[in-house]
């Protein structure tokens, strides 16, 4: 995922589409691995409230992209329940 989303996932997160999960295999991103694998988790549970819920601090690149995914899987979700 870069670091804005395309119109293309947007839309796609709008359908109710899930994005998917930003590559976080690179050294840079090692400590908010948990991070993302727990919004990985809430997302495929369908928990709107937990991940709306779950802080994160968008101060650099990997939370910014924790951010990212977490707002589109909330899109995508919701999107899923209109």
């Amino acid at each position: 995922m870069s670091l804005w989303p395309s119109a293309a996932v947007i839309v796609a997160a709008q359908a109710g589409i899930a994005p998917t999960p930003p590559d976080f295999s690179d050294e840079t991103h090692k400590r908010f691995r948990g991070k993302l694998a727990d919004l990985v988790a809430l997302a495929a549970a369908g928990d709107v409230a937990g991940l709306k819920a779950y802080a994160i601090n968008p101060i650099s690149s990997s939370p910014k992209a924790l951010d990212r995914y977490r707002n589109l899987c909330v899109m995508a979700l919701g999107a899923g329940r209109a």
